[in-house]
């Protein structure tokens, strides 16, 4: 019968000899690999339990190590599925189709790991192939199957995979992928009768949010167009700070030294901090001024500072800018304005109508 050699990987530590009397002999004492076989990944006692993900919470897994036949530096990323199914790579799931399982983003080098919840519900939602707000429906708690894999760094078949837990009831929410935030933020306060009208766009990561609001009294962010601790209800930690906390009950407060008016809002979502930029000039600038933004045309807001309006001669290229100045300006297109894009085409003698209300920003142009 031929036995079959398992191959072995021998990882490079100083080796020691002895030397005895006249002859010499040296003792292997070097840590051979071995690859390890299914590590286990523990069942934690909320399995069984009706669970709801939230954007700020984490779920905290543990693990046994796996033996490599001596301690090793070890990578471990957390994997979950709908079914249970975890026989194919993500990556080799047919093109247009949607993976039976599919690894969160953070890895972890300890076997204590506490698993961003806003990952899971964004992992949930691309397993359920929803990638847009409008399309989430929620199916209440359901069951989630989670596996964990390991390996050791720069070893390429290094790689062990645990036992598959079942979370028995969790509850998700619409999360889009990547390491930020919900879709959009919203900042309803007394400015906008605490609606949900006014939003705040992500950038490409979702960790940052920015737009424009009019800030009047007090107001308080949220990450949909409800109020839901689970989707992210925003108040003050200090209704004068500027730090969010979800589920507070204290309103921000406009400050009192700029007072009500139309402000740039950015929100920091890791850090769940914000700041406000208070405007004090909406303004034409271009070609028709020698691009002198000290010297912008201004405009006249309505009464919630979202719509802006002015008569100019747009003779050549031009763009909005704020406070006379270049770091908040606007351009691109009439029916999409973004922040910093490029210069609007020349119109003419017109009446031009900023919209600031709702997202996409947008401006109209009326021949006088």
């Amino acid at each position: 019968m031929k036995i079959m050699k398992m191959k072995r990987y021998i990882i490079p530590m100083m080796a020691v000899a002895a030397v005895i009397g006249l002859g010499s002999c040296s003792q292997d004492t070097e840590p051979r690999y071995q690859p390890a076989a299914e590590f286990q990944l523990n069942t934690p006692a909320f399995a069984t339990q009706y669970y709801q993900l939230s954007p700020e919470g984490t779920l905290q897994l543990t693990c046994s190590q796996p033996d490599y036949g001596f301690s090793a530096p070890t990578e471990y990323t957390v994997g979950i599925s709908l079914t249970g199914d975890f026989t194919d790579l993500p990556e080799d799931a047919e093109e247009g189709t949607i993976p039976a399982w599919l690894p969160l983003p953070t890895t972890f080098g300890s076997c204590i790991m506490e698993i961003s919840e806003q990952e899971i519900a964004a992992a949930i939602c691309e397993l359920r192939g929803i990638s847009n707000e409008a399309d989430y429906t929620d199916l209440g708690y359901q069951p989630l199957y989670v596996r964990c894999t390991a390996r050791i760094d720069r070893i390429d078949d290094s790689g062990s995979v645990s036992n598959v837990i079942k979370l028995d009831n969790v509850k998700g929410y619409f999360a889009a992928s990547g390491p930020g935030g919900p879709e959009y933020i919203y900042v309803p306060g007394g400015g906008n009768g605490w609606s949900f009208v006014t939003m705040l766009a992500p950038d490409a990561n979702y960790e940052f949010y920015t737009g424009y609001a009019y800030l009047k009294d007090e107001f308080k962010f949220t990450g949909a167009p409800e109020w839901s601790d689970q989707a992210g209800n925003w108040g003050a930690v200090d209704a004068d700070g500027n730090q969010l906390q979800n589920g507070s009950q204290t309103n921000f407060k406009v400050p009192a030294a700029t007072g009500n008016g139309l402000y740039y809002v950015s929100v920091n979502y890791p850090a769940l901090t914000y700041r406000a930029t208070h405007i004090t000039k909406v303004g034409l600038v271009g070609g028709f001024n020698g691009w002198d933004a000290g010297a912008s045309i201004a405009m006249t807001p309505n009464d919630d500072y979202t719509i802006w309006t002015a008569e100019a001669n747009l003779s050549d290229e031009w763009k909005f800018c704020m406070n006379d100045g270049w770091d908040l300006n606007l351009g691109g297109s009439a029916d999409e304005l973004v922040q910093g894009a490029g210069n609007l085409p020349a119109a003419g003698n017109v009446t031009v109508t900023l919209n600031l209300s709702t997202i996409p920003y947008t401006c109209t142009l009326t021949p006088k």
